[in-house]
């Protein structure tokens, strides 16, 4: 239900701020819930404000270890270049049940740049 408003919402950063604002809301009504977490923090990751996402998704994880949240935390650690965090919680995913053919693709790049050295 909380991901309805964010995934009803257009990409323009008017709609996304909206969503921001809804689940700051959430949390600060419901602040031992992960939903208004999960939300802020792919919210965050849709307006490109990668630092805040990762920042929110770290907090979360003391709340809700879940294979999903180490999803969205390894997809936002490569957008900000952490490639070996990135890597790191893509594998953590995938090893608790989150498989998805981009993590698997991810992860795979990942490890063939930490090798390569590239």
């Amino acid at each position: 239900l909380l991901f309805a408003l964010l995934s009803c919402a257009g990409t323009t950063s008017y709609d996304l701020q909206k969503a921001i604002d809804y689940y700051f809301e959430v949390i600060r009504r419901h602040p031992d819930r992960a939903d208004g977490y999960r939300g802020l923090a792919v919210a965050f990751r849709r307006s490109e404000r990668f630092e805040d996402s990762e920042r929110v998704l770290r907090s979360l994880l003391l709340l809700d270890s879940s294979a999903i949240v180490h999803r969205e935390l390894g997809l936002v650690l490569r957008m900000t270049g952490n490639y070996s965090g990135a890597s790191h919680h893509l594998t953590l995913s995938i090893m608790e049940g989150a498989i998805s053919a981009t993590s698997f693709l991810f992860v795979g790049l990942l490890e063939l740049a930490n090798a390569t050295g590239s």
